[in-house]
């Protein structure tokens, strides 16, 4: 798959995004990051989604579009290194970056996405999952710093309405989890499945996996991405 994150720009340009490629968007094969959130949390994000979408693997070619703000000449330096950091998780994974001080440059994203020519996505039909989860909901889990379930699940080739319709999910305080076990618990007499991603909590205990295993399925992994990816397995196979 290929992917074109669009980072640090005014809402303007998500603008056009929600009214030229919508279905880019919900697919998550256009990842939007705004920039009102101030730079650093921008190069956060960024960091976190992009290393996601690295390690999921199947990213095929990846293209960075980052706004760069007045004043802020130290940036691409630091995104040339984050870049880096994730070529050295996915070698294979073809991945270009190009930087814009004009954080409205409308011309220039629309130009960069078309020319990536982003694949058609293979999506999951919704009657398959309604049928693989006997007509019940699964509950994605994932610490309250990572990445979404449910947006990696939309960037996966599931629709925006069976994600909502079928999946519910709870993000994890790493700092409050002591009880961690016992919440997780809970989850298996209201639903089919549990999809965890482990990374900054714990892996979850032979009780919970039991229960689940029990009359549902259970499917954990390092990260959402990588979760996702062992979820549309089961659901194909």
């Amino acid at each position: 798959m290929k992917y074109v994150f669009v980072v640090g720009f005014y809402d303007s340009i998500k603008d056009i995004l929600d009214e030229k490629f919508p279905g880019r968007l919900a697919e998550g094969s256009i990842i939007w990051i705004a920039e009102n959130k101030g730079i650093k949390a921008d190069l956060e994000k960024f960091k976190e989604l992009f290393f996601d979408v690295i390690s999921s693997g199947h990213p095929s070619a990846v293209v960075v579009l980052f706004g760069i703000p007045k004043g802020h000449d130290w940036l691409p330096y630091q995104l040339e290194r984050i870049v880096t950091e994730g070529r050295a998780r996915d070698s294979s994974a073809k991945v270009d970056f190009l930087t814009s001080p004009d954080l409205n440059a409308r011309n220039l994203v629309e130009m960069q996405i078309e020319a990536a020519q982003l694949d058609e996505r293979e999506e999951i039909p919704d009657e398959l999952v309604r049928a693989k989860l006997n007509g019940r909901k699964a509950i994605c889990i994932h610490a309250s710093t990572y990445t979404s379930i449910k947006d990696a699940l939309k960037r996966a080739g599931f629709s925006p309405e069976i994600v909502e319709e079928r999946f519910d999910e709870e993000s994890i305080n790493i700092a409050k989890n002591s009880n961690l076990n016992e919440r997780l618990a809970k989850y298996a007499k209201s639903h089919f499945m549990m999809l965890y991603a482990w990374d900054g909590l714990r892996h979850a205990s032979d009780a919970v996996v039991a229960a689940f295993r029990r009359n549902g399925k259970f499917i954990d992994a390092q990260s959402a991405s990588k979760v996702v990816e062992k979820l549309r397995r089961w659901l194909l196979s």
